[in-house]
């Protein structure tokens, strides 16, 4: 959903003594607002002078979960929190430009070295080693291009521009019973009312029962530290430490920012949270948390570890992959095909054509089965992994009983899934 204004009372701000260090939470007319703290400035001083009852007026975006992502916020004698004016071109970006044009330019020679006839060594190492020039050239342009299309995104002005027009007050408070409010010039796009449906609380098999441990939360300490894979790479992420009722519990969380329109695990101290744990063998000590789910702001997270991926986030991105690796092989053929009849003279006819139909439908169609056949293996992989391993089969079963709880208090179904 797109940028959506609001005017809401508030009744929670938190920023001292929450996970992740530098997020802030806004609790106001039962919607809930994340932003990081960093990406304002002197936001720690507007943030002190605000209290319970505060009237906001607030710019954000929608997350899945149905919490927003803050734009920015204004207050008619406290002051505001606004996106930094001053964003503009620089000559670092130039540098970079240029370093990516310089790389993406052995492309040639990757061309070249390949293309030779004659079997070598040295050719085939010199052409990867372009290749991953080329690769370095790409990403490296990508990285600015995406920070110019943020410089003159018309979005970003008129996210500023709306800002000027409350701060002259040129707004209005919707007749109907929501937060939303209408700027003057500006669209706002309508909340879609939550579909009430009627739900059965999931039952678990004896085997697989969580403990349940509901309480307000004391955060005890909070650190990184990497964690050793088994048989793989060492992994930077974030370690909490919680209390409940005397007991501690140890919540992982990934260090990177989620992607996907997601935040991260938030918690605050003196939430009333419910942890979903368990141990999966009766000599360990250790209660692994499977999963938490925030009665301060109905927010539910399932935590996954030991590297599987999410469930929903893994079929994503496995039907991105197929089809980006369909893209690459249909490219690779038309520019082999081309390559071939420029080196014959560069000229076109209809024999060309048909032969480079005949060779491209079938390469293709080979490349799209051995897609299709590794998307299905994978698939059907992480489906075994679900259904025979406990961890996995808790871990699949705690997500629904999280979307039970979401939807038995007229939430969205969606729960945010935490991979470590």
């Amino acid at each position: 959903m797109g940028v959506q204004y609001f005017n809401v009372t508030l009744s929670q701000c938190d920023y001292q003594k929450v996970i992740p260090t530098g997020m802030v939470r806004l609790i106001a007319s039962d919607l809930v607002f994340f932003f990081n703290l960093a990406d304002f400035k002197h936001g720690e001083v507007f943030l002190k002078k605000l209290e319970q009852g505060d009237e906001l007026v607030i710019c954000a975006e929608r997350l899945n979960d149905g919490s927003y992502w803050i734009n920015w916020v204004f207050h008619q004698t406290k002051g505001r929190l606004e996106p930094d004016r001053e964003v503009g071109f620089h000559r670092g970006m130039l540098k970079s430009l240029l370093w990516a044009l310089g790389l993406s330019s052995f492309s040639i020679l990757a061309y070249f070295c390949f293309a030779y006839d004659e079997e070598s060594f040295w050719l085939i190492l010199l052409g990867s080693l372009a290749c991953l020039a080329v690769f370095s050239g790409v990403v490296m342009g990508a990285l600015v291009i995406k920070e110019i299309c943020y410089i003159i995104s018309p979005r970003r002005k008129w996210i500023l521009k709306a800002l000027d027009k409350v701060i002259a007050g040129q707004y209005q408070i919707t007749p109907e019973n929501t937060p939303q409010i209408n700027i003057l010039g500006t669209r706002n796009p309508k909340i879609k009312p939550m579909k009430v449906k009627a739900v059965r609380e999931p039952k678990m098999s004896q085997e697989d029962e969580l403990n349940l441990t509901r309480g307000k939360v004391n955060l005890v300490e909070s650190f990184q530290s990497a964690i050793m894979r088994y048989r793989g790479p060492q992994e930077i992420c974030n370690i909490t430490i919680i209390q409940i009722d005397r007991k501690q519990f140890t919540v992982i969380t990934p260090v990177n920012e989620p992607v996907f329109n997601n935040h991260s695990l938030f918690m605050a101290q003196g939430d009333d949270i419910e942890v979903y744990h368990k141990k999966l063998r009766q000599a360990e000590n250790e209660e692994i948390v499977f999963g938490i789910f925030n009665r301060q702001d109905q927010l539910a997270y399932s935590i996954s570890r030991g590297g599987w991926p999410p469930e929903r986030s893994f079929y994503y991105l496995l039907w991105i992959f197929m089809v980006g690796m369909i893209a690459f092989f249909t490219l690779m053929v038309l520019s082999m095909n081309t390559a071939d009849i420029l080196e014959r003279g560069g000229y076109w006819d209809r024999w060309d054509w048909q032969y480079m139909m005949d060779n491209g439908i079938e390469f293709i169609g080979m490349a799209s089965s051995i897609s299709l056949g590794i998307g299905f293996l994978s698939a059907l992989c992480i489906t075994i992994y679900f259904s025979v391993s406990q961890r996995g089969r808790i871990h699949f079963q705690t997500q629904y009983y999280l979307r039970y709880l979401r939807l038995k208090r007229g939430k969205s179904g969606y729960v945010t899934e935490v991979r470590v």
